[in-house]
């Protein structure tokens, strides 16, 4: 028999997840999630990540804290660095799998640098911040 997890539960935080945002700072990139997927400029899962890093896409990427189990985030750190793009670390893969606009958790979001004339490129440059931010913390 399962037991579903209630919305206040959370898995325990992946001892790789740093530099892991505060509650105000994910906020911020849970909206950049929402208004992304609307705008075809984020994209959900780590299959799509792992495409987008591959093929070169500037971004950032966004990975749940509480994912289980540890192998299947693991590489998306060391590969993001390996391409040069920034990661950062969200307390709740229910909170991310709810801004991308779905009943399931979500792992992992690659949120793609929209164009200069885009009107989520200011939102997307305060995010930047945020992740360079934290990943010179740590």
């Amino acid at each position: 028999q399962t037991q579903k997890m209630s919305d206040a539960e959370q898995g325990p935080i992946l001892p790789i997840a740093t530099p892991l945002l505060s509650e105000k700072d994910s906020e911020k990139f849970y909206k950049l999630v929402k208004k992304g997927l609307k705008k075809k400029r984020a994209l959900r899962g780590i299959k799509a990540v792992n495409k987008s890093l591959r093929k070169n896409r500037p971004g950032i990427v966004v990975i749940a804290a509480d994912s289980a189990p540890l192998d299947i985030v693991s590489h998306l750190p060391e590969y993001a660095a390996e391409k040069k793009v920034p990661v950062v670390w969200v307390p709740s893969k229910k909170e991310l799998g709810a801004s991308c606009l779905a009943k399931r958790p979500c792992c992992a979001v690659m949120l793609v640098r929209p164009d200069e004339s885009d009107e989520l490129r200011e939102l997307y440059d305060k995010c930047l911040q945020v992740a360079e931010k934290a990943a010179k913390k740590n």
